[in-house]
């Protein structure tokens, strides 16, 4: 099951779903923290936040297909 956050990134910037590998908030010390929706409750309301959505490599080393290739989230805020 996919959560709301997923479904909300997914419809708001038109990616589909399957192809998101991570959601991730990473911190100004350089941890990466994967974001769920129990992370989200604990944002304040009406957090900005700013998203930076890259794609990531195949497992084996090879360049993605561009039309299915994984994507990868981080959270900015």
């Amino acid at each position: 099951m996919r959560s709301e956050l997923t479904r909300q990134i997914t419809e708001k910037c038109q990616i589909d779903p399957i192809r998101i590998s991570n959601i991730i908030h990473a911190h100004e010390k350089g941890m990466r923290v994967i974001v769920d929706n129990d992370v989200v409750r604990q944002l304040p309301e009406g957090q900005d936040i700013i998203l930076d959505i890259s794609e990531t490599p195949n497992p084996n080393g090879h360049a993605p297909s561009i039309s299915r290739s994984p994507i990868e989230i981080i959270l900015i805020y």
